[in-house]
């Protein structure tokens, strides 16, 4: 039992994958959206850091309904991590 043991280590681990899998999300979600731009794997990762540290700059925002359910969730499972 790795959770009782070690916790730290299975929050990170657990809050680093999905982390990666919100911002595959938000790229695969987006991407037709940014018609002229094509989002990058690397601006997703900044709106996945960004609305999980609730600072929300607003210069890249998902438009998808299920990426801004994604999103919200998230920011939940981030808050509630730390």
């Amino acid at each position: 039992m790795l959770m009782a043991t070690d916790p730290g280590y299975v929050m990170i681990v657990l809050v680093s994958i999905s982390t990666l899998l919100a911002a595959w999300f938000m790229r695969d979600c987006e991407h037709y959206h940014y018609k002229e731009t094509k989002i990058s794997f690397t601006d997703s990762l900044w709106v996945v850091a960004i609305t999980a540290l609730t600072v929300g700059y607003g210069d890249i925002y998902p438009y998808r309904y299920h990426s801004h359910f994604f999103m919200s969730r998230l920011r939940f499972e981030f808050l509630y991590s730390l």
